[in-house]
């Protein structure tokens, strides 16, 4: 199962992802445009999930509003 989790760093998004811990998935990719957010998200991440999920994650610091989301969908197979 891949994921995407848009606005990922914000105080919704981060609760958010903080509850696939208890999940299994192949690939979470997480979006967000702070970049300063993100990297605190980067940072929890490494504490709560093991590194086996830590190394399933990939951050993109972007505003959704410059993506072609449907294509980026797509092309990642999601």
């Amino acid at each position: 199962m891949k994921i995407l989790i848009t606005g990922a760093a914000g105080s919704i998004g981060s609760v958010f992802v903080k509850r696939f811990k208890q999940f299994n998935f192949n690939k979470m990719i997480l979006i967000d445009k702070d970049e300063n957010q993100l990297t605190e998200l980067n940072r929890n991440l490494l504490l709560i999930f093991n590194s086996n999920k830590i190394n399933k994650l990939t951050f993109i610091c972007s505003d959704i509003n410059f993506l072609d989301i449907t294509n980026f969908i797509i092309n990642n197979n999601i």
